[in-house]
């Protein structure tokens, strides 16, 4: 019986959920408000009217029209947020950010040919254009076209040499291929170019604990200096440690991963069978496998 549940994308495949959220989250801004306190619903409505009285007295300022649109994002008003980016672009057809939001649209909405579609489109007009570039990446990666993925960041590495983003999203890449050479070499390049991208260190604490290689726990500390409550860092040693049989060392993890997150489903599987197997407490085991088929 193995001594820990194996979790595929503790290795290759961990972050595809992280790479999900980080597909818009560098080129759109979404603006600030003053209403933070208020409830979501309360604040969308009180925000959408103060722009649309902006409109009225500003009908062609853009910008109006794609602040409307984050909100209604935010909202998950898909089809409005759609209608006012668009409105947007039809005063401003080559604003990076418009565009970029669009594509983002588009791609929520769950039709990739369309997302895909609006994206070469973008890259014919602009064809060196790095936002552009960066979107399409990111859905070859998102499709598990690993290798297109890595081509497209390679044209865009010849425009922007210095980018530890576009390493890390190479590196994720090149893990999708299986190639976790090329992906340790993207994800250090990442971090020499800047030593606070603490999803580089987590990528490659992960490879370094599939070779059960120490420097995991080095750069699982160093994403941890920055950030101590982060779960994915605590959670990769905690892993790390129990596959070597530190079983105290490993439980410590879990429970602080557990204070942060009561909801952590494979740290509790993990309390769970540490305290089945390594540690001989049959109730405690049950309580925490219980908690795993409520969630």
């Amino acid at each position: 019986m193995p001594s820990h549940r194996k979790i595929n994308r503790g290795y290759y495949f961990t972050a595809v959920i992280l790479v999900v959220l980080c597909y818009s989250s560098c080129e759109t801004d979404v603006p600030e408000t003053e209403e933070e306190s208020q409830s979501p619903i309360t604040t969308e409505l009180s925000v959408l009217g103060a722009i649309n009285e902006k409109i009225k007295l500003s009908h062609n300022d853009p910008e109006l029209y794609y602040k409307k649109a984050v909100v209604e994002l935010e909202g998950s008003n898909l089809a409005l947020s759609l209608d006012d980016i668009n409105r947007a672009l039809l005063l401003d057809s080559t604003s990076d950010k418009y565009l970029n939001f669009k594509s983002d649209i588009l791609y929520y909405q769950g039709d990739i040919k369309v997302a895909s579609g609006f994206i070469e489109a973008w890259l014919r007009q602009s064809p060196n254009n790095k936002s552009a570039l960066m979107k399409q990446a990111k859905l070859f990666l998102l499709t598990s076209d690993f290798q297109a993925s890595v081509d497209v960041l390679d044209r865009v590495l010849k425009v922007d040499p210095f980018n530890p983003q576009v390493y890390f999203y190479k590196g994720m890449s090149h893990k999708g291929l299986l190639d976790s050479v090329s992906a340790i070499d993207a994800f250090q390049k990442s971090i020499a170019l800047d030593q606070t991208y603490i999803k580089s260190h987590n990528q490659l604490g992960y490879l370094f604990s599939a070779r059960d290689d120490k420097l995991a726990i080095r750069y699982f500390n160093q994403t941890l200096a920055s950030d101590n409550k982060n779960i994915d860092a605590l959670y990769g040693k905690a892993f790390f440690y129990q596959n070597r049989g530190e079983v105290e060392s490993s439980r410590r993890l879990y429970k602080e991963i557990l204070d942060l997150n009561p909801e952590h489903i494979d740290a509790l599987y993990n309390m769970g069978y540490l305290n089945l197997v390594d540690f001989d407490n049959l109730d405690l085991a049950i309580e925490f496998f219980t908690k795993v088929l409520k969630l």
